[in-house]
């Protein structure tokens, strides 16, 4: 591959089998066999702008990205939580001699126990995340998810929501609780 031809250098998605490949002057796909003609699809194409001819990331596929959400439920959420009821447990029982074991989990002494290994799966979370996106969608990672500051519009029409949100924040509680007289109160 020399550098004054590009377009050896190229890979393509087929679009027949999805499948990434290296192309050259005329190609056919080694998966499926469809053919292409690459340097009337590159001439086409405008310059700056993605094709099917640019080399890109390849993207999670559904089996990937279920993998990463067991794998930061198990590892991120599951495992610092059993390190830290495991950990509170001890110092609210140390306190607590007499207290049945399952009486412990509405002790202050647990709550102050668990509260930093709450703390750091959600920092550990997030740092994960702030690694794992950018090596994933590659540069530009920013534009791809649209992070942006919000337009003041939708800053409203999430202010105006935040009540409504809240009463049913209330009134889930209040089920799972089986407390009527909030729900009355809802209603």
């Amino acid at each position: 591959m020399s550098d004054a031809d590009p377009v050896s250098a190229l890979t393509m998605s087929c679009p027949a089998c999805a499948e990434q490949f290296s192309v050259t002057e005329s190609s056919t796909c080694p998966f499926c066999g469809t053919e292409f003609a690459i340097a009337e699809a590159a001439a086409s194409t405008p310059v700056g702008t993605e094709s099917a001819v640019a080399h890109s990331l390849p993207q999670p596929s559904l089996g990937a990205a279920v993998l990463w959400c067991l794998g930061w439920i198990v590892f991120l959420q599951l495992m610092l939580g059993f390190l830290g009821g495991y950990s509170a447990a001890k110092s609210a029982h140390a306190v607590h001699h007499s207290l049945a074991p399952e009486l412990l989990l509405y002790t202050p002494e647990f709550a102050r126990g668990m509260l930093p290994w709450m703390a750091a799966a959600q920092v550990l979370s997030i740092a994960v995340f702030i690694l794992v996106i950018p090596l994933t969608l590659g540069s530009g990672f920013c534009r791809k998810l649209s992070l942006g500051l919000p337009k003041a519009f939708h800053l409203l029409l999430a202010l105006l929501g935040l009540p409504g949100l809240m009463v049913v924040a209330i009134g889930v509680g209040g089920i799972a609780h089986g407390d009527c007289a909030m729900l009355v109160i809802l209603a």
